[in-house]
């Protein structure tokens, strides 16, 4: 459902370039990343010396800060595409390039609407398209629940879930500042690598690794990349109840070529060949699960005895088992549920009811990992029900 707003669409012609600060950022959750835009002149303010951050923005300026500098500063062209617009418009080949590269389509009755408002959704399919950022399909899901699900993947609502809650409500002009800001400063180029990183610390060494490629990843995971392979150290936040669970989805090889661990003592286990090494281990103690993989025509020997890892300083994650028994205990306690659902990264909304019951927009959310929904009062962020499995029957 969404958002309603009661004021009009603002034009491009009001922004002023001369404000080096803002006079609406002070201690926004964006601030940060809004002034970042603006010092690289891919967003400006208001003649009044504001940036309202959380005004939402209209498909044409949305257009202009997704293309950034993607567009070609040679690029002309003078093609009408859509019966709403003209030549004279600011965004005019803005418009036509992304018509001209099949970023943007329009309406079936051949208009573009760029003064009607973005939603979070449609905003993430241009920006996926113009970063290269393929996203899986899933039939069962409808398309921007798809992009809803890669984003959570790529970690991109890590600041601030709440913001991004439901994908079909409009998208405030900051919430699209730091969602760029967020995806530029991540590297996406090894999709075939399956990465969920969501924290950060620096206490991992390497020694005599013979490659300039390296990728120094959210987690302090890494990323090293050779002529003819990789290596790769993923941390995972542990969602099975037992180790040999963990198992059933890491079967790199066949079951003969199982060998010893090299790099975790106990739940662990590896597998090699000539060329390739895999292990997989479980860290009950954090929660967590490492997982080695080294793909080399050459030198494996030499990577194996030269690579060493310090997980004496990653963070801890919540037991899922722990967790869900947190949320039973928070049900109709004002205020308490943010919190923990800033802990949770795999959840969608199911839909959402703007009424409520009279206290303002009820959210019915699948927290996946939990296998529960919770039917949550956003304005007070109150859990008022939950029930096992994805039920938004309540």
């Amino acid at each position: 459902m969404y958002k309603k707003f009661l004021f009009g669409f603002l034009s491009l012609a009001v922004f002023a370039n001369a404000f080096a600060s803002f006079n609406d950022l002070e201690q926004h959750i964006f601030e940060d990343e809004v002034l970042k835009a603006f010092e690289s002149n891919l967003v400006k303010g208001y003649s009044d010396g504001s940036f309202r951050p959380d005004q939402p923005i209209s498909r044409a300026e949305a257009l202009k800060i997704l293309l950034g500098d993607l567009i070609p500063k040679d690029y002309s062209s003078s093609n009408l595409y859509f019966s709403d617009y003209s030549q004279n418009d600011w965004f005019f080949q803005y418009l036509n390039y992304s018509k001209e590269n099949n970023i943007v389509n329009g309406y079936s009755d051949g208009t573009f609407k760029p003064g009607n408002f973005i939603s979070i959704a449609e905003s993430l399919k241009i920006l996926f398209q113009t970063r290269n950022i393929e996203v899986t399909q899933n039939q069962n899901f409808d398309w921007f629940e798809n992009l809803n699900l890669k984003a959570i993947e790529l970690n991109l609502y890590e600041k601030s879930p709440n913001n991004f809650v439901n994908v079909n409500d409009y998208i405030t002009r900051s919430e699209l500042v730091y969602l760029i800001d967020k995806i530029s400063n991540e590297s996406f180029e090894t999709n075939n690598l399956n990465f969920n990183w969501s924290y950060q610390n620096n206490d991992f060494s390497l020694s005599t690794l013979k490659s300039d490629t390296y990728f120094k990843l959210e987690n302090d995971g890494i990323l090293v990349l050779f002529e003819d392979g990789f290596l790769s150290f993923e941390i995972l936040q542990n969602n099975f109840e037992s180790f040999e669970d963990s198992l059933k989805i890491f079967k790199p090889l066949d079951s003969n070529k199982i060998v010893n661990s090299k790099y975790f003592s106990s739940k662990s286990l590896a597998y090699a060949n000539n060329d390739s090494y895999y292990e997989q281990a479980m860290d009950l103690e954090k929660n967590l699960i490492y997982r080695i993989s080294i793909k080399k025509s050459t030198n494996l020997k030499e990577i194996l005895e030269n690579l060493s890892f310090n997980t004496s300083n990653l963070k801890t994650f919540n037991n899922l088992s722990d967790l869900k028994q947190n949320i039973k205990d928070i049900v109709l306690v004002e205020g308490a549920f943010d919190q923990i659902l800033n802990k949770i990264n795999n959840k969608k909304v199911l839909y959402t009811d703007v009424i409520g019951i009279g206290m303002g927009p009820i959210d019915y959310i699948y927290l996946i990992d939990l296998n529960l929904t919770v039917k949550h009062e956003r304005n007070s962020s109150t859990i008022l029900q939950i029930k096992d499995g994805e039920n938004s029957d309540f």
